[in-house]
């Protein structure tokens, strides 16, 4: 594959629009250019390796075609609007199964969709099924449809960038758990559904037991790789529904909708036994660590606020009485 070809490739991934949902933004293109030139078919055309696929369309039912059938991909070959009046006539064209076949075209004119950096996605062409002329005038037309639809879909780039940034700005570098900023924005909203509802719903917040001596004992690397087992292990154990975060530090939180107090400890009890099994290896030994956890269920009313608070001293109880164990704020009950 040619070079430039490559790159092009590398754009048409960069804006992930393949195979993407329909929109009606830019179906309302399609059905602009097809009344404007009084044609039957328009199409938004993203041309990848081996095959077109129309992000919007009017006149066909098909989703994709065959790349080498494609008038799309002569379109791209240039900055220019490709035009090809009878495809009948064209040496090109006369033996394409689109033209001998359905759609039987005759007529084609095809703007290039470039991006800001010069690469060529695809096209908005314009399909008739008997040959037309096609003015200056027109193609000048097209060519601003086309960039309309650059438009729509550099919007819809950004806006998929600005999500993908929000994504990993409430994640936490080091061990990939939602972070504090996700703590925040999520928990509340948690509390608030589950307030409203009148849903169980239940907290614990865990601590890594003499985390400090682990770092001061083995270094930093060592407790960064605690930290990152830890946070694994509970990504992996607790319920498709739950939340896991950090906190800051060796502090940590999940957060358990629609569960009562016998389904939170089966889920802690059972994580807390995965984690007394847990080895992390070191380059000269391998390690073992202990958490703490208090746990606290919602009560009529409540905020984050306030089950934070409960949560946290059922884990001071905890780590005041022993450590390795959870504790129930509301029953100060100790759970082995």
């Amino acid at each position: 594959m040619p070079k430039n070809e490559i790159e092009r490739q590398s754009a048409v991934e960069r804006y992930d629009i393949f195979d993407d949902i329909q929109d009606e933004n830019f179906d309302r293109i399609t059905r602009l250019a097809a009344a404007v030139f009084q044609m039957p078919i328009a199409l938004v055309s993203i041309i990848d390796r081996d095959r077109q696929w129309w992000k919007s369309r009017v006149g066909i039912c098909d989703m994709e075609g065959k790349r080498e059938h494609a008038f799309c991909a002569h379109a791209i070959m240039g900055e220019d609007v490709f035009v090809v009046e009878d495809a009948h006539t064209d040496e090109r064209f006369t033996d394409n199964p689109l033209v001998t076949g359905n759609p039987n075209i005759r007529f084609y004119a095809g703007a290039p969709l470039i991006t800001e950096d010069g690469f060529v996605l695809g096209t908005l062409c314009v399909i008739d099924t008997r040959p037309r002329d096609f003015s200056q005038a027109d193609r000048l037309l097209l060519k601003d449809l086309a960039h309309a639809v650059m438009t729509e879909i550099a919007l819809k780039e950004k806006e998929a960038q600005a999500k993908a940034f929000e994504a990993l700005s409430v994640r936490d570098a080091l061990t990939g758990a939602l972070n504090r900023r996700g703590y925040d924005k999520e928990v509340p909203e948690t509390i608030g559904r589950a307030v409203l509802t009148g849903a169980p719903m239940h907290m614990a917040v865990i601590d890594i037991d003499h985390f400090k001596t682990i770092n001061d004992r083995y270094g930093h690397v060592a407790g960064d790789l605690v930290l990152k087992a830890m946070a694994d292990l509970c990504m992996t154990s607790i319920r498709g529904e739950d939340r896991f975060y950090r906190l800051g530090g060796e502090e940590f939180a999940i957060v358990m909708p629609g569960v009562d107090i016998d389904g939170a400890l089966l889920v802690l009890n059972r994580l807390m036994a995965q984690i007394r099994r847990q080895q992390v290896v070191l380059p000269d030994e391998v390690l073992t660590y202990r958490v703490s956890m208090g746990l606290t269920g919602l009560k009529p009313n409540d905020n984050l606020a306030a089950m934070y608070k409960r949560a946290d001293q059922a884990l001071y109880e905890a780590k005041g009485s022993g450590r390795d164990k959870i504790v129930i704020c509301e029953k100060q009950h100790k759970v082995a």
